[in-house]
C-alpha cells in the first residue's frame, strides 16, 4: 500500500529555527552553520503590483514583512534545505514502513500478504507522520494525501 502524502505550503513553514537545530544535529558548524543562519536571517518580502491605469503604469507596493519562516521561493537551496530539514522523517515512521522523497513530496509504503496487519501498519505509519509534522511546524493536509493499494497479479 502506497499513502502519498501532501504538506501544505512545505517550504513557506519552515522555521528557521528548527532549520538551524536539525543542519546542526546532521553536523553543520561553525562557519557552515553561521552561513545557513545568515542566508536564513534578516530576509524581508513585500508585494509590487504594476498596472495600467489611463495610459499610466502605476506602482502599487505592500509594506515589508520581516521573513522569520520558510526559504526563499524558487531558490536553488529551498528544496535542498527541505530535504535536510527532513531527513529523520525516514527514521521516525520507523520499520513498519519504507518511505520514499522527493523535495516535498512524500510516500510511506506499507507491504503484508495479511490485510489486517497491513492496515495497521498504514495506520501507523499514518499516525507517526502526522505527528512528526506536528513537531516540526510541517502542515499535512489530509483531504489532499491519498491511499494506492498494490497487489499481486494472480494466476488463473
Amino acid at each position: 500500500m502506497g499513502i502519498f502524502l501532501d504538506l501544505s505550503k512545505a517550504f513557506d513553514c519552515l522555521s528557521h529555527g528548527l532549520i538551524l537545530t536539525k543542519l546542526s544535529a546532521l553536523g553543520f558548524e561553525g562557519i557552515a552553520l553561521s552561513w545557513f543562519d545568515s542566508y536564513l536571517s534578516g530576509r524581508d518580502q513585500m508585494v509590487d503590483i504594476t498596472q495600467t491605469v489611463n495610459g499610466k503604469s502605476v506602482t502599487t507596493r505592500s509594506d515589508k514583512l520581516s521573513m522569520n519562516r520558510g526559504v526563499p521561493q524558487g531558490s536553488v537551496l529551498g528544496p535542498v534545505l527541505f530535504v535536510l530539514f527532513t531527513a529523520d522523517f525516514p527514521a521516525y515512521t520507523g520499520p513498519s514502513c519504507n518511505t520514499i522523497m522527493y523535495a516535498d513530496d512524500t510516500v510511506l509504503i506499507t507491504a503484508s500478504r495479511d490485510t489486517e496487519e497491513l492496515e495497521v501498519q498504514s495506520y501507523i505509519a499514518l499516525n507517526l507522520a502526522v505527528e512528526y509534522c506536528c513537531m516540526n511546524d510541517l502542515v499535512f493536509n489530509e483531504s489532499k494525501t491519498k491511499q494506492l493499494n498494490f497487489g499481486a497479479r494472480r494466476e488463473e
